[in-house]
C-alpha cells in the first residue's frame, strides 16, 4: 500500500525517471552495439583511405618525376651534339670529336641529381656511348627490354634489370629505371639512333622510405609491379615466396574486380599463413602498380583492444546511466514546476525560441539573459553619466520652464540623449499594477531591476518607429518622452500597438502588468512638464479601465469634464431597500449600477461620490440596528482606506461586497469573531491553493483541525454560500484573468486553475457568466474590456 501510494504521488518524478533512464541506457546500448559491430569495417577503411592517400602521393611524385625525367630527355635528345653522335657515320676517325661532344653531355646530365647515366645509341656503328662506362656494344641492354616488351617502349619510364656491361664501380643496385627515346625502329626493331636515360633507383625508392617514416608499424613494405612484365619489386628486398604470393593474389583480385566491374582499392590476403592487408594504385604512365602490405595481425589486436574496451565502459556506462537517471529526474522534478510557472511560458523577444517541450532550455535562456540585464544594470546604475542623465531627465519632466534651450542642448549631447529638442513631443506615464503586491513579493533591489527591464522592453520597441528617452520616477512610475511627427498618420495607432506588444511581453515574460497613459502632443519642450501633469492626472483612470489599459487624451475627455458630484437618488433608494431586505445579489447589482454611473465622474468627484456611497451604506446598517431588524456593524474606516487602495472599480466593488456580506451575516453570538476567523483562514487557504484540483471541504477541515461539517455550516452563514462554491468562484475568477491576460489555450487555463473535468469547467462558467470560455474570449478581444 505504501509503495503503491509513494509512486501514485510521484507519478510525473516516476515518468521521468522512466524516460530518462530508458533514453540513457538506449542510447549506450545501441551506440555500443553498432561501435562493436562495426569497429572492425571502421579501421579497416579508415586504415585503407589512410594507405591510399599516402600511395596517392607517390603516385603524383612518380608522375612528377616521369615528367621531369621526359622534359629533360627531350632537351639531351635534340641537342646539337647528341645528334652529331646519334646519325654520325665513321665514327671511328671522329672518336675525340665524339667524346668531346660526350664530355659536354656528361656536364649536363652532372647537373642533375636523379640520373644515373646518359647512353646514346648510334644505330650505323651499333654501339652504346655512356657518360659512365665509354662506349660498348653490348646489346644486351635491348635483348633484355624487347626480350619483355614487343618493341622497345618510346617516352615510357620502364624498370630492367643492369646488365653486367652497365654496372661501374661499387654499384650494387639490380635494377634501373631508364626511358627510351627514338624516332623510328629498323626492321630488326632497333633503334635508328636514339638516347636512354638510366635513372638511380634510389629516387623512387628513398622518396617512398620518406613517406613511410610517418607510419608508426614497422612491418609494412611498399612494392613495385610492373604490368608490363609482371615482374614485382621490394623497396626493402625479402624473400621471393613472399612477393610471389603477394603477385599471385593481387592477381587473383584483379580478375575478381574486373569479372565483377569492380575497382577496388585494397584487399587482403593471406602469404606464408599470415595474414595482410594490400592497399595499392594504379600508375597508369607506367603502367605500374604502387602496392603495400600491412600485416592483419597488427590491426587486428588494436581492433581486439578496442572491441573489449567497449565492452567495458558500456557496462560502467549502463550502470551509472541508471544512479545518473535517478539524480537528473529528482533534480529536474523539485523545480522545474514552480520555475516554469512563475517565469511563464512564453518567449521574450530577445531570447531564442522557446520549444514548450523544453523547459530547461528556455530557463537557460532566461537566466542568461537575466544574468546580461543585471549586469548591464549594475553597470549603468554605477556610471556618472547614467546618474546625470536620470537627473537631467526628471528635472526636465518637472521643471521644464526652468532649463534653458542651450542648457538643454548640452546636457542632451553629454549624457547620450537622443531626443531632439527641436521636434514635437509625447509623454508616456507608466504605473506599474497591483504596486502594493508587487512592494511586498520584490527587494528594492529587485524593484530596481524589473523596472529597468520594462524600460528597455518599451525602449526597444517603441525605438521601432519613435526617438525615446526613459527615466524611473520611483515608486509606481517610469516616464518616457517621444519624439513624434504630428503629420505622420497613426502617431496614435502605431504607438498603442507597440505599448500593447510590450505589456504582453513584459506579462508574459516577468508576470508583470503596467498600465499606460499618453499625452497630447506637445509642440514645445518648454510645456513638457505641463503636459507630464495632464498625463499623470489621467492616468489615476486606470481605476476605470482596469489593469494593462492605454489611456489616451480623447478617452478620458469627458471624465476630465463632468462635474458631476453624485449618483442619482433612485440608486441610493433602491440600495436601501436591498439592504433592508438582506439581498446579497440585489445589494451587489445595484452597488455595480452605481459605480457605474459613478465611473463617468472626474476623478476628485469619484472618490467623493464614493465616500458618500459607503456613508450611505453605514446610515443604512445604523437604521437597521436602530429598527433591531438586524444587529450589524459595518466598518466604516476600513472601506475608505480601501477605497484609496483598490486600482480597479472591480477590485472596489469585491472589497465593498465582501464587507457588507460579513456585516450582514456576522453571527450575534459571542463567538462572532471566532467564526470570522475561521471563514478568513478557509478563504486564504482556498485563494493560495484553488491550482491543487483536490482542494475541497475535507481536504481543509483536517488543516484547521475542526470538522467538516461544522467548518461548511459557519462558511455558509456569513458568506451566504458553500465553500465548493466559493473554491468554483475563485477558480473561475483566476480563469478569466487568465483569458484576458495571457494566450493560453483552454485546456491549459483549466489545468492552471485546478478543475481537472473539462465539461464541469464548461458548465459552471456558462451559469456564471452566461456564456462559453471561447465566447467570452472573442467577446473580450473585440470590446477589449
Amino acid at each position: 500500500m505504501k509503495i503503491n501510494k509513494y509512486l501514485k504521488l510521484k507519478k510525473y518524478l516516476n515518468r521521468i525517471y522512466l524516460l530518462v533512464i530508458a533514453a540513457l541506457l538506449l542510447l549506450v546500448t545501441v551506440f555500443s552495439i553498432t561501435i562493436y559491430y562495426n569497429i572492425e569495417k571502421i579501421v579497416l577503411k579508415n586504415e585503407s583511405k589512410n594507405n591510399k592517400n599516402l600511395l596517392y602521393q607517390l603516385k603524383y611524385n612518380i608522375d612528377y618525376m616521369e615528367e621531369v625525367v621526359s622534359n629533360f630527355c627531350q632537351y639531351i635528345y635534340y641537342h646539337p651534339d647528341t645528334q652529331v653522335i646519334m646519325f654520325y657515320k665513321g665514327i671511328d676517325n671522329e672518336y675525340p670529336y665524339i667524346m668531346k661532344n660526350m664530355a659536354r653531355i656528361q656536364d649536363i646530365a652532372n647537373m642533375t641529381y636523379f640520373l644515373k647515366s646518359i647512353y646514346v645509341y648510334n644505330n650505323y656503328e651499333k654501339v652504346f656511348y655512356s657518360t659512365d662506362n665509354g662506349i660498348f656494344t653490348d646489346n644486351t641492354v635491348f635483348n633484355d627490354v624487347t626480350g619483355s616488351y614487343k618493341e622497345i617502349p618510346r617516352m615510357k619510364l620502364i624498370m630492367r634489370k643492369i646488365t653486367p656491361s652497365e654496372k661501374s664501380g661499387n654499384d650494387q643496385n639490380r635494377y634501373v629505371f631508364s626511358y627510351f627515346m627514338y624516332d623510328n625502329l629498323d626492321k630488326s626493331k632497333n633503334m635508328d639512333g636514339g638516347v636512354i636515360f638510366n635513372i638511380k633507383p634510389e629516387w623512387i625508392f628513398n622518396n617512398i622510405k620518406m613517406l613511410n617514416t610517418t607510419d608508426l608499424v614497422n612491418h609494412d613494405k611498399f612494392l613495385i609491379l610492373n604490368n608490363d612484365t609482371g615482374e614485382l619489386i621490394e623497396v626493402d628486398p625479402s624473400d621471393s615466396s613472399f612477393r610471389k604470393g603477394l603477385k599471385d593474389d593481387y592477381s587473383l583480385h584483379i580478375k575478381k574486380s574486373e569479372n565483377g566491374n569492380k575497382a577496388f582499392d585494397f584487399f587482403t590476403c593471406r602469404i606464408n599463413g599470415n595474414d595482410f592487408l594490400v592497399t595499392y594504385v594504379k600508375v597508369e604512365k607506367s603502367n605500374w602498380v604502387i602496392l603495400k602490405t600491412q600485416p592483419y595481425n597488427e590491426i587486428l589486436g588494436y581492433i581486439n583492444l578496442l572491441k573489449k574496451n567497449i565492452i567495458f565502459i558500456t557496462l560502467i556506462f549502463l550502470g551509472l546511466a541508471v544512479i545518473v537517471a535517478l539524480s537528473i529526474s529528482q533534480g529536474i522534478y523539485r523545480p522545474i514546476g514552480k520555475l516554469v510557472k512563475k517565469v511563464g511560458s512564453s518567449t521574450f523577444q530577445k531570447i531564442a525560441a522557446y520549444n514548450s517541450n523544453d523547459e530547461i532550455s528556455y530557463l537557460d535562456e532566461v537566466y542568461k539573459y537575466s544574468l546580461e540585464q543585471m549586469n548591464l544594470f549594475t553597470e549603468e546604475k554605477n556610471t556618472n553619466r547614467e546618474i546625470l542623465k536620470n537627473y537631467f531627465l526628471r528635472k526636465l519632466i518637472i521643471d521644464s520652464t526652468s532649463i534653458l534651450q542651450e542648457e538643454m542642448n548640452k546636457e542632451c549631447k553629454d549624457n547620450g540623449i537622443l531626443l531632439e529638442l527641436s521636434k514635437q513631443f509625447i509623454v508616456l506615464v507608466i504605473k506599474i499594477d497591483n504596486y502594493h503586491d508587487f512592494k511586498q513579493e520584490y527587494s528594492n533591489k529587485n524593484r530596481d531591476l524589473l523596472k529597468f527591464a520594462v524600460i528597455n522592453i518599451m525602449s526597444e520597441l517603441i525605438l521601432e518607429k519613435f526617438t525615446c528617452g526613459a527615466v524611473d520616477m520611483k515608486e509606481d512610475q517610469i516616464v518616457f518622452i517621444l519624439n513624434v511627427d504630428s503629420k505622420a498618420e497613426d502617431v496614435y495607432e502605431d504607438m498603442q500597438r507597440l505599448i500593447k506588444k510590450a505589456q504582453e511581453y513584459i506579462f508574459q515574460y516577468y508576470t508583470l502588468s503596467i498600465s499606460v497613459s499618453i499625452s497630447e502632443i506637445v509642440d514645445d519642450i518648454r510645456l513638457l512638464t505641463k503636459f507630464y501633469n495632464q498625463t499623470l492626472e489621467n492616468s489615476v483612470y486606470r481605476f476605470i479601465f482596469g489593469k494593462m489599459c492605454i489611456i489616451k487624451p480623447e478617452i478620458v475627455k469627458e471624465n476630465v469634464e463632468s462635474g458631476k458630484v453624485d449618483y442619482s437618488t433612485l440608486l441610493k433608494k433602491k440600495l436601501s431597500e436591498e439592504l433592508k431586505c438582506g439581498n446579497i445579489q440585489g445589494v451587489e447589482n445595484t452597488v455595480l449600477s452605481i459605480l457605474k454611473e459613478i465611473s463617468k465622474c472626474n476623478y476628485n468627484n469619484m472618490m467623493i461620490c464614493l465616500i458618500q456611497l459607503i456613508s450611505e451604506i453605514k446610515n443604512i446598517f445604523e437604521e437597521l440596528n436602530q429598527m433591531k431588524l438586524e444587529t450589524a456593524s459595518f466598518n466604516l474606516n476600513l472601506i475608505i482606506r480601501q477605497i484609496y487602495e483598490a486600482e480597479t472599480i472591480d477590485e472596489l466593488l469585491i472589497k465593498i461586497m465582501a464587507v457588507i456580506g460579513e456585516s450582514l451575516n456576522r453571527d450575534k453570538s459571542s463567538g462572532n469573531e471566532k467564526y470570522i476567523i475561521i471563514v478568513e483562514t478557509v478563504k486564504n487557504i482556498i485563494d493560495k491553493n484553488y491550482a491543487d484540483g483536490k482542494l475541497c471541504l475535507q481536504e481543509i477541515a483536517p488543516i484547521l483541525k475542526v470538522s467538516a461539517p461544522y467548518i461548511g455550516r459557519i462558511f455558509k452563514d456569513i458568506t451566504q454560500m458553500s465553500v465548493a462554491e466559493y473554491i468554483n468562484e475563485v477558480r473561475l475568477n483566476k480563469a478569466i484573468e487568465l483569458m484576458r491576460r495571457s494566450k493560453a489555450s483552454i485546456n491549459q487555463i483549466i489545468g492552471k486553475v485546478g478543475i481537472e473535468n473539462e465539461t464541469y469547467f464548461y458548465k459552471i462558467f456558462k451559469k456564471r457568466y452566461g456564456t462559453t470560455p471561447k465566447e467570452y474570449i472573442l467577446k473580450y478581444a473585440v470590446s477589449g474590456s
